[in-house]
């Protein structure tokens, strides 16, 4: 067994056996989720890595097993298995830090999953092999061109940012794909001469997402960017009394556990219990 097989099969291993654990232990799930919250102001970075290996659920760890192994086996060759994991790990980073820029100043914010990993991964492989053809699962008879897959997968996470109604880390999606471009290139800098139309038509449109997201989250109206925004003026400036924020903690304990709770919003509920 190479080297690049049994990094493989050790990835998708550890992704399986953690996330099968976080479906059955919500508590486990929620100390190692990607807390944009918990990351930026009480310092757990730890979350940045290990949210890669939890998933939403069976479908999303499919998805992102099968193009890790299908992508990762060609990156392996090219780039070695080194090179192979500073791609990997350097997506999954790269992804979750530009995650917790979008969402620093939503507290509820979180996510799960090893898409911006994948994502590096993919189109690390995409810029060496841009004529590569790439078939859909749904459809594995119809193969289309690795640039034009790289394309689509760009406007497919903008969509998703915008319409963010899962746990799913869809812009690190984003973050992941830019850090796979860069890393290959580092690593692998042939790459420029061979393929430089390709090259530079996949980092533009990727420049161009990033651009989008960081400076104008509410043209993609991104949901829960920050939650004060999203009360309407007169919720905005009329003050909650006593009971209505108690009841609004106690809500949220019950719905998502004490450990939900933000920093700030364990004070509160401290203040609000002495009274």
């Amino acid at each position: 067994m190479s080297g690049i097989e049994a990094s493989l099969i050790l990835l998708i291993a550890a992704n399986t056996i953690i996330s099968f654990k976080g479906f059955k232990d919500r508590n486990f799930f929620d100390t190692f989720l990607f807390d944009a919250e918990k990351v930026f102001r009480q310092n757990q970075l730890y979350r940045l890595f290990t949210s890669g290996f939890l998933h939403a659920d069976w479908m999303h760890l499919g998805f992102n097993m099968i193009g890790l192994y299908t992508f990762g086996k060609i990156v392996g060759f090219d780039l070695t298995t080194i090179g192979f994991w500073l791609v990997y790990i350097g997506s999954l980073f790269f992804g979750n830090l530009l995650s917790l820029y979008i969402h620093r100043h939503d507290e509820e914010y979180s996510a799960v999953g090893a898409s911006g990993a994948v994502s590096g991964v993919v189109f690390s492989q995409i810029i060496m092999h841009p004529e590569n053809e790439i078939s859909l699962i749904i459809f594995p008879s119809l193969g289309i061109p690795a640039w034009i897959y790289g394309f689509a997968f760009i406007f497919i996470s903008l969509y998703g940012i915008k319409n963010h109604n899962d746990n799913i880390g869809h812009d690190a999606h984003l973050g992941g794909a830019i850090a796979g471009v860069f890393l290959t290139l580092a690593m692998h800098p042939s790459v420029f001469k061979e393929n430089t139309w390709t090259f530079f038509l996949v980092l533009f449109w990727l420049l161009i997402g990033l651009y989008f997201v960081t400076r104008f989250p509410d043209l993609l109206a991104l949901k829960k960017y920050n939650t004060l925004q999203s009360r309407t003026q007169h919720e905005r400036n009329r003050p909650k009394t006593d009971e209505e924020e108690l009841n609004e903690l106690l809500d949220k304990i019950k719905e998502k556990g004490l450990n939900q709770l933000t920093r700030k919003e364990r004070k509160r509920l401290e203040d609000l219990s002495k009274k």
